[in-house]
């Protein structure tokens, strides 16, 4: 199994006392999804009902993506679902976006997944009303916590067309890495033990104050900002 998917991530870290969102997932067929993507065909047999069971198992809104990528920046169109009335649009366009991407690299999808969808501590949004809230990037590997960063930097937010005159100063207060530090190096210290090798970890803090690991991916395969451990 590809190690970036989060099918294979995932069930590894799944059970650690680290607060994550409640996730599902189903297997689909790319084949079968892109004859809908491209107009010639239509939903396989009994995946509308099935989409539909699973997300009302998870609840609206939920968080939808798949193993491999959400199109968060296309957030109203993506990957927040709000209602059942939005689900097959919204699954049609995070699959168009992972198809975008995969034509730029990135590893075909196996999967469609279906996450709690936890509310950010968010000041403003950008993009297509993506919230921009308290996120940090570790880096570790193999037990061993390398650096961290905040995850969202002043040049990508401006590209998104930021929704508030004073985001540059509500962001560079966001940032300011402190005392999360501990108990985010002791979570990415535990996965770290878990997954082999190079990873990121990425973590939120929701409106209740509390970080959620949100994702992991390969460590050489993500945005990494120059440090010096780098």
């Amino acid at each position: 199994m590809n190690r970036n998917s989060l099918m294979y991530w995932f069930p590894l870290i799944e059970d650690l006392d680290i607060p994550m969102p409640e996730t599902t997932f189903m297997s689909i067929n790319r084949d079968e999804m892109l004859r809908v993507l491209d107009g010639r065909g239509k939903w396989p047999r009994f995946f509308e009902g099935d989409v539909k069971e699973l997300a009302h198992a998870m609840g609206y809104p939920l968080f939808l993506r798949t193993d491999q990528a959400s199109g968060k920046h296309g957030w109203e169109t993506t990957c927040y679902v709000e209602n059942e009335d939005e689900l097959l649009s919204h699954i049609h366009g995070v699959l168009d976006y992972n198809e975008t991407n995969i034509f730029m690299g990135m590893d075909p999808y196996e999967a469609l997944v279906f996450r709690e969808f936890i509310p950010l501590a968010s000041l403003f949004t950008a993009f297509q009303g993506l919230p921009i809230a308290k996120e940090r990037r570790y880096f570790a590997k193999d037990g061993e916590v390398l650096c961290h960063h905040p995850y969202w930097i002043e040049d990508a937010v401006e590209r998104g067309g930021p929704k508030r005159e004073d985001w540059r100063s509500v962001l560079a207060e966001m940032n300011m890495e402190g005392m999360e530090i501990p108990i985010l190096t002791l979570y990415s210290k535990e996965v770290s033990e878990v997954l082999e090798g190079y990873w990121s970890v990425d973590y939120a803090m929701s409106k209740r104050g509390r970080w959620y690991l949100i994702d992991c991916a390969l460590g050489d395969r993500s945005w990494h900002p120059e440090c010096d451990r780098k």
